[in-house]
């Protein structure tokens, strides 16, 4: 955080679009559609959908259809050549990469619009703590980012993790207030990371942590406390003699070494809500935890500026949204504007950005809570058939693909992949259920099973094997066997419920283990 940090915002168009969006939200789409429209109608998307003949929102949802990132994948292979004025009129500058629903990695496109808004998105959101908490302006936000950089496409286009590329293109000034430079930033070596992020973090003064999932937090205070005489010798090497004396004589509590601690930044999804609690206790200190808002590599949804924690208000100014009414996850109503949603109710986000996405089916779920202003406050209510624990955003179709590969020659009557939270004191992780046709299952066999379906997650969905190895958030899957006649049982609870049955082959659900029997369960680790 930085104390110049409202210099940032001045009088900027993009702040007068916000504020103004709060007041009549539904002219500022309409604004924002016919300039998406406009601007990029000499592309080959625009020419080939005839942006030019869109006058009105019902002629654009007539024309345009509700896309999935696989209707993309042309003109992104294009763009992965070289090709510019393909999606949008501005030149894509870099690709996030992120998992999709095939074991094919998803590259968004990102422009310099991209990077403006999350600039203009940073400083309204800091002004926003600021005021909440002003002391935060005197330390710095240990900020963890993913690497921002795994490679170039044939056409010389840079490609990774979206956090971690906004990062490292934030304004020097900003920079000055995190704790972990770029460098360290993208550095792949778990060890060596953490180890040298510690050192860092003894050194400073800390008063905000900002993760994507508090679990990455939890790991980083384990990992300080349990090489503390590591970390004292190598600060003594580095000539850090005077911190040293301090550190010996302080109880390695996180409020211990950076008393000025006041503001935890993370997701609070229904998972991470148990690990923060987890994480204050190994603080030592109940203080505030924010939700920054949704963000993905598609666009920013919410900004987290209410009075509400776990809450944020809808960005009208940036993209244009479309709001399907949910019922469940096979279910959804009719097509809503921004002016026409309903609190209490649950919606599927449909997107267009002005990165070159149009009608984009984003698969998050959100919950109306309430309304600034006229602008919708959201919760995040979940990803539509994606598991999702720890920010490994998951493809539920890639991970049954997974779970049928490591199963291949194993006599089952059913499965289901379920996340697996024991104790808040370890890493969470996968289950895999089993029920046996007949006989019992060896040792070895198991443990094959399980280093199979681990490899092929890893494999298959780039976001998971992130999360394993680059952030240590997850530990590997475990094995379980149910009890005989399981999935008949269940598929009769489903039958009388619904009138049909159908496999449950991943669960969201937390407790799923908990309403059948499991025999037995193995582990590699």
């Amino acid at each position: 955080m930085c104390m110049h940090i409202p210099r940032l915002l001045g009088k900027s168009r993009y702040v007068e679009r916000y504020l103004a969006s709060q007041v009549n939200p539904k002219h500022v789409q309409k604004f924002l559609l016919a300039k998406i429209l406009i601007k990029n109608r000499k592309t080959t998307f625009g020419k080939e959908h005839e942006f030019k003949k869109i006058r009105t929102t019902k002629d654009f949802q007539k024309n345009i259809p509700i896309s999935k990132y696989e209707d993309y994948l042309p003109y992104i292979e294009e763009i992965k050549k070289g090709k510019q004025n393909v999606l949008t009129k501005r030149k894509v500058k870099f690709f996030a990469t992120t998992s999709g629903t095939t074991n094919e990695a998803k590259y968004i496109p990102i422009t310099k619009t991209r990077i403006d808004q999350f600039r203009e998105e940073f400083a309204i959101w800091s002004v926003s703590m600021l005021k909440r908490f002003p002391k935060l302006a005197t330390g710095k936000t240990l900020y963890f980012a993913a690497n921002s950089s795994n490679g170039f496409t044939e056409g010389g286009i840079e490609h990774g993790n979206i956090s971690g590329y906004v990062t490292r293109n934030t304004p020097k000034i900003v920079k000055k207030g995190l704790v972990i430079p770029d460098e360290l930033m993208d550095e792949l070596d778990f060890e060596k990371k953490m180890f040298e992020v510690s050192l860092l973090a003894l050194d400073s003064k800390i008063t905000q942590i900002g993760t994507a999932s508090p679990i990455q937090a939890i790991i980083f205070i384990d990992y300080l406390q349990k090489h503390k005489e590591e970390l004292l010798e190598e600060l003594t090497k580095r000539g850090k003699n005077k911190l040293v004396e301090k550190l010996k004589h302080v109880d390695w509590k996180p409020i211990n070494l950076w008393p000025d601690l006041m503001l935890i930044s993370c997701i609070k999804t229904e998972t991470h809500g148990m690990y923060i609690d987890e994480l204050l206790r190994k603080i030592g200190k109940d203080i505030p935890v924010r939700d920054p808002g949704i963000f993905s590599s598609e666009g920013r949804i919410s900004l987290g500026v209410t009075d509400y924690e776990d809450a944020g208000v809808i960005v009208a100014n940036e993209n244009f949204f479309e709001f399907q009414e949910y019922k469940n996850d096979d279910a959804f109503g009719e097509i809503k504007l921004i002016d026409e949603v309903e609190k209490g109710k649950k919606y599927k986000i449909i997107m267009t950005t002005q990165e070159g996405l149009y009608r984009y089916d984003i698969e998050d779920i959100v919950e109306i809570i309430d309304f600034k202003n006229k602008l919708p406050i959201v919760r995040f209510a979940g990803r539509n058939k994606w598991l999702n624990i720890a920010e490994e955003h998951a493809p539920q179709t890639e991970i049954i693909k997974c779970a049928q590969e490591a199963l291949k020659n194993i006599s089952i009557s059913g499965f289901t992949v379920t996340p697996f939270i024991q104790s808040l004191q370890e890493k969470p992780r996968y289950e895999l259920i089993i029920e046996l046709t007949s006989g019992e299952l060896k040792k070895e066999e198991a443990k094959k099973i399980i280093l199979r379906f681990d490899n092929y997650l890893q494999q298959r969905i780039l976001t998971y094997k992130e999360t394993r190895n680059e952030f240590g958030r997850m530990k590997s899957p475990i094995l379980s066997i149910a009890e005989e006649n399981t999935y008949t049982k269940l598929n009769t609870e489903m039958l009388a419920k619904a009138g049909q049955a159908k496999p449950i082959q991943v669960s969201k659900d937390v407790n799923f283990r908990n309403k059948i029997k499991i025999i037995k369960t193995y582990a590699v680790e």
